[in-house]
């Protein structure tokens, strides 16, 4: 698309966020249609009469300086789009809303795909499996290949707490007391589905013990890399026409200069969510994702060491979320209770000094 055709586009669409027009002139589709949101980030299709009623993504959201200003530093520290591929931007741009004050709006283009949970839910053919999972061992393995100064939390374009005494450790640790703190100042009688908060809560000073011991080797990680710290199955969109390929990846929001482990824990944390769906299937072809991974990166340092405090990190982030869940707007769904017994299950079986391995918690660089 010409440069000139894209601003155009951009403009159009950005226009319609403010639109009284319901349907598109030239094809009778809605101008611009929910497609996902949640308490931060409402996203919208829009369809471009200009451009033969062609699709568009519209993103707004609060922050708008520095979620934008992120959105771009991405790209510039991932420019291979045939490894790393993300929708282009057309537009940004601030405007004032009169409930929430000053949003952001992002038009991007619109990748088709679907994710890649519901992808491999459909239990694919094994060599459509392989390929994808390289492209995905590749593409993680560029964010990881790309170094930053020091550690923190990427907002905007620079890292939140890059003073000279800041380190990982300090970071992980930081983010694990938080969540530990805000499980323990739930009411014990606060329920969500089968699980209470006092029934976490009761896990809380063994799971303490495993971070105290395993927090040490949180000190040598000492070279910060870049982490995508949301690597999850519905942020990956996949190209399911012929095959499937990587589409584009989703999310960056939550970007961190740290260490590459926590997003490899991260997808061993997915499989075990997956028991019983597309766990045996991912894992039977593992090894293309591991070449993928190691064709130009390395197998990350203490990632053995780490793994189990990683679990508990990822699991507990679930809990602390879930627990804060309003079930009259959120109902408590299948999905959520399957979750919440597998994450239980990780905690709960730690907490008793069971091994990954025991629990059936596969490494995935092994």
């Amino acid at each position: 698309m010409l440069k000139e055709t894209e601003q155009s586009v951009g403009k159009i669409a950005s226009e319609q966020i403010f639109s009284d027009r319901e349907l598109c002139r030239g094809c009778d589709h809605p101008t611009i249609n929910p497609l996902t949101g949640g308490l931060i980030n409402a996203n919208y299709i829009t369809c471009i009469e200009a451009d033969s009623c062609s699709p568009y993504i519209i993103t707004v959201f609060p922050n708008p300086t520095e979620r934008i200003q992120q959105e771009r530093f991405v790209r510039e520290l991932l420019p291979d789009r045939s490894v790393v591929p993300f929708a282009k931007i057309l537009k940004t741009g601030v405007y004032q809303d009169g409930q929430k004050g000053e949003q952001g709006f992002m038009v991007r283009q619109y990748v088709p795909g679907i994710t890649l949970h519901e992808a491999l839910s459909h239990k694919p053919e094994d060599q459509n499996v392989q390929m994808v999972l390289y492209q995905l061992g590749k593409a993680l393995s560029s964010f990881h290949e790309t170094r930053l100064p020091a550690f923190g939390k990427i907002t905007g374009n620079r890292i939140i707490g890059s003073e000279a005494n800041d380190s990982w450790q300090e970071h992980v640790l930081g983010q694990i007391r938080l969540r530990m703190e805000r499980i323990r100042a739930y009411s014990r009688s606060v329920l969500v589905g089968d699980y209470s908060a006092g029934k976490i809560q009761d896990l809380l000073p063994t799971l303490g013990e495993i971070v105290r011991s395993d927090g040490q080797f949180l000190e040598k990680i000492i070279e910060p890399r870049l982490v995508h710290h949301d690597f999850h199955f519905l942020n990956i969109i996949v190209d399911d026409n012929n095959g499937l390929k990587l589409a584009t990846i989703l999310d960056t929001e939550n970007i961190t200069a740290g260490d590459p482990s926590i997003d490899l824990v991260s997808i061993e944390s997915q499989l075990n969510l997956a028991v019983g769906e597309y766990q045996d299937l991912f894992l039977r072809n593992i090894r293309f994702f591991r070449e993928g991974y190691l064709q130009n990166s390395h197998r990350p340092p203490f990632y053995d060491e780490l793994r189990r405090l990683y679990h508990v990190a990822w699991s507990l982030s679930y809990f602390s979320a879930v627990l804060n869940m309003d079930t009259n707007i959120h109902p408590v769904t299948a999905q959520v209770n399957r979750y919440m017994d597998r994450h239980y299950y990780v905690l709960s079986g730690l907490s008793a000094g069971v091994s990954l391995e025991e629990l059936g918690i596969q490494s995935i660089m092994d």
